[in-house]
């Protein structure tokens, strides 16, 4: 199948595998403003395999991969950093050479279960707190378990997990992709000109 490609970034959708349900295309997220003006779920064309077949061994484990945001335009990721508390600046990258989401390589992840109910994790999405980090110990078991499985699997697959943020998992290699802020509105235009 011959995917729409622009800038290197393609759209994925339920139909491939994931669940989506973007963050920052609602209020429900930690800056509770509406933040992309459309629900339209990019990544990186080089990573959709490695994304794709980490969703193919959750599934076979009876699981479902939910993406809670993946490419996000630089612009974005400025007003992000900009509505952040100075205090709590370290979970949020500034729109500098070093924030991932911009390139398209980046995605935040958690699991469902086949009925799209999120398993029990540390910490909701965007919980700037000890708690959030991906090694921190002091956690009911079940908690622990999934958050670990999630990270084990998609480790196997080129994903490294931030150490702050355990749902935040960059591929292999993301800093020699280019920084990006391609509006979501232009994408859909440029893919129904094609």
């Amino acid at each position: 199948m011959n995917r729409f490609v622009y800038h290197g970034l393609t759209r994925i959708t339920d139909d491939d595998g994931f669940l989506i349900d973007l963050k920052y295309a609602s209020e429900d997220n930690f800056t509770g403003i509406v933040h992309y003006e459309t629900e339209l779920c990019l990544v990186h064309n080089d990573i959709l395999i490695a994304l794709q077949n980490a969703a193919k061994q959750f599934q076979r484990d009876g699981l479902q991969l939910k993406i809670l945001d993946a490419y996000r335009p630089m612009t974005v990721q400025k007003a992000l950093y900009e509505a952040t508390p100075e205090d709590l600046k370290a979970y949020v990258p500034a729109p500098s050479a070093n924030a991932p989401h911009p390139r398209g390589c980046t995605v935040d992840v958690t699991l469902a279960d086949k009925n799209g109910k999120e398993l029990a994790m540390p910490t909701g999405f965007d919980d700037f707190s000890e708690k959030a980090h991906a090694d921190f110990l002091a956690l009911p078991q079940k908690q622990r378990e999934n958050r670990d499985y999630l990270i084990r699997v998609m480790n196997r697959f080129g994903f490294e997990v931030s150490p702050l943020e355990w749902w935040h998992f960059n591929y292999r290699g993301w800093r020699e992709y280019p920084l990006l802020d391609i509006r979501f509105s232009e994408f859909l235009q440029e893919i129904s000109s094609v």
